[in-house]
Order: structure tokens, then sequence, then C-alpha cells
């Protein structure tokens, strides 16, 4: 998805101009606003939301401060600062709270209602970015501004945006297929997951699109962590039948199965090839370089700060890409 940083390098001025020029405002030559406009419009920029956004705050609450947490908060900063708005940041600190999957509704929501009565003056929208995907209905109270869902679904938002897993998992094993693999072995996280659910479909559903069998003997069920990638990769390892690749769920579980791997005396990717899941900075840093599946975090936040004041509602999911290194 195009953003203003984009409109802005090719036109060779900076975001900031690009938002006065789009939404009619600042002093520049005719000539320059036409330029930027032809090139917005080439590039299929929607500045209705650009149009529409009122001044002050945008307002980000995030339950976490996961990495994917702070690149999807970094992406709604970015398209908020180049139009001129503020962007507070508030962390409800989830993951010191000790909460699963699902937190209970009545320990968030009276944290939620706290910093909503706290916010700047000013604040025209709220984007809500959640530690995981679930259904975040009622998280927030009812509320005169608009309110973005990320990472989640809610029957009272603006709008829901999110990754779509499905896809991300059936891109890693088809990229698997591409060198001949056909014995794919899964190294899922927990049953109790939105996204071991979804990625197990994708799993599933590239097998059947590649006209590979799919055999149980082959998947195991762990948790999000190295050292349950690396038991269940030795597991699968230490039955007779073993696979020609692993498509693990997360890049954690990933690298404890590289690690397994090479402990039994075998190589990656010649003998087994490796593919993960989330993209994180460790890829880069295991021997050999983990290819992985990139969620679009920063596109996350540039989109729900879009759809923030379009006036567009729905649940949208957007794409995954493969990142190709040295493990498949």
């Amino acid at each position: 998805m195009t953003t203003l940083q984009d409109i802005a390098a090719e036109a060779g001025v900076s975001p900031a101009t690009v938002s006065n020029a789009l939404r009619g405002k600042g002093r520049m030559r005719p000539s320059m606003r036409e330029k930027i406009a032809r090139i917005a419009a080439e590039k299929n920029y929607d500045i209705s939301s650009m149009r529409d956004a009122p001044a002050g705050h945008v307002a980000v609450i995030t339950e976490t401060s996961y990495v994917f947490c702070t690149e999807i908060s970094d992406g709604i900063i970015s398209e908020a600062t180049s139009m001129g708005l503020a962007c507070p940041v508030f962390n409800l600190g989830l993951d010191k709270l000790g909460y699963g999957f699902d937190p209970p509704l009545k320990k968030v929501v009276p944290m939620a209602m706290a910093l909503v009565e706290e916010l700047p003056p000013l604040t025209s929208g709220i984007v809500y970015v959640s530690r995981y995907p679930r259904d975040l209905t009622n998280i927030m109270p009812p509320l005169k501004i608009p309110v973005v869902y990320v990472n989640g679904t809610a029957a009272d938002a603006a709008a829901c945006i999110n990754y779509d897993d499905m896809q991300g998992a059936c891109l890693a094993v088809t990229e698997l297929t591409k060198s001949g693999r056909t014995k794919i072995g899964l190294i899922s996280g927990p049953i109790n997951s939105v996204n071991m659910a979804n990625r197990l479909h994708g799993y599933q559903s590239a097998l059947v699109n590649c006209h590979i069998d799919f055999n149980p003997s082959l998947m195991r069920v762990g948790e999000w962590t190295y050292e349950s990638g690396r038991a269940m990769m030795t597991e699968l390892l230490n039955q007779p039948n073993i696979p020609d690749a692993v498509f693990a769920q997360n890049d954690y579980m990933a690298i404890g199965a590289i690690n397994a791997i090479r402990e039994k005396g075998l190589r990656v990717p010649e003998d087994i090839a490796v593919v993960g899941f989330d993209n994180i900075d460790a890829c880069l840093y295991c021997t050999p370089p983990l290819s992985s599946i990139a969620p679009p975090f920063s596109q996350m936040g540039t989109t729900a700060f879009r759809y923030l004041f379009s006036g567009t509602r729905g649940n949208f999911q957007l794409p995954c890409t493969f990142v190709k290194r040295e493990s498949n």
C-alpha cells in the first residue's frame, strides 16, 4: 500500500508537503500541488481519509510493548505526523500481568476506560492494537470518535485490520515445494491460539494445492518457544518417516528446529529445509539464516490510520510476504 512517504520520495518533497497538497492546504506552487496529486492518483492513494481527518490528536492504545505492536504503532505515528497530527501512545502492559491468549474483559475494560478518561482534549480518533487476535467487542466504552482495531475484530469498530495468517502459511509451504520437497512437516503453536488454527488451515490448503497428501505423523503441536521447536523437531527426527522440510508456525520454534536438525548431524537446507513465521531479527543471526513469512505490521498501522476517518467499515486482511534466506 502506498504511503505519504512513497509519494514524497517520488515528488522530491517532504511528507508534510504531500499532506498539505492533498488536503488543499499550505502554500506551494500550483505545479507542485498538481504533480503531487498526479503521483498520488498513479499510485492509487486514497486521499478521502486525509480530507476528513480533523486537527488534534490520534491516540494509540496498545496492549503490550512486543516488537510487532511497536512496528504497528510506528506505522500509525508516521502517517499521523505526516498530516500534522500528534499521536500519543498508551501501553496497557498486559504482557506484564500474566494473561493468556484471551485476557478477561472484566480486567482489561477498566484499564482501557481509565486511559480513555486521560486522553488529550482534542483526541479525534483511537487505534487499539491488540496483543493477540481475538474478539475485542466492548473492550472500549461507547465513544463519539472513531475507533479502529488492529490484530483483532470488534462488532463496534469503525474498522478492523489484520494480516492473513492462512495466506502466509500457505505461502510458506508453497515456497518449500519449489525445491521439490514433498514430506513437509509442521511444528505448530498451541491449539487454543487463533494464529495456530489459521496457519494450520494454510498449511493444509497448500498441501492440497500442491497435490501432497496430509500426513499427521509429520505434525507436532508445541508452544511458541525455541525450546518447544527444538523438542518437537527432535520427535520428528526420531520417527522412521522424517520430513524433508518443516514449516514452523513462528521463528522461535523454527530456530529451535534448525538446531535440533544440526544436532542430529543433518544439514539445513540440504537434508531438511525450514521456514518460519514473523520475520523477527533473530532470523538473520541463526545458522543458516532463516527464511520466514513477514506480516505487514507497519502497513497495518498505516492502513488503520487511513480507515480511521474514511468512514469505511469492515474487517480487512493484508497479505504477508516471503523473505527468502538460506534455510530453504
